[in-house]
């Protein structure tokens, strides 16, 4: 395996971190496991699934951004699971979902 360098990382941010300049992150759910704690949260607090993705970061807790021929050697470099989980888009520092029956309404 090829060392990967430092400039093969384009953006590492927390999820918030507003590291997308006129692009869109379009999130793929279900592409990575929701920590059980997440839905237990949702559950008994009756938080809006918006306000969880929110102030829980969809239960993600670090994002790098690489170019995708990079992403299978990048992956094997960390020791930590990983899982991509989107791709960055021409848009307006948006945040849109591939699918949205995540958005579960809690009542």
């Amino acid at each position: 395996m090829s060392e990967i360098r430092f400039d093969d990382l384009r953006v590492r941010s927390d999820f918030g971190g507003g590291a997308f300049r006129d692009l869109d992150a379009m999130i793929h759910p279900g592409s990575w496991p929701v920590p059980p704690l997440w839905n237990l949260i949702q559950q008994k607090g009756k938080v809006h699934p918006e306000e969880m993705f929110r102030v829980f970061n969809l239960g993600i807790g670090m994002i790098a951004i690489i170019d995708k021929s990079y992403a299978a050697e990048f992956q094997e470099s960390i020791s930590d699971a990983t899982f991509i989980i989107g791709e960055l888009l021409e848009g307006e520092r948006r945040v849109l979902f591939a699918k949205q029956e995540i958005l579960q309404s809690v009542e």
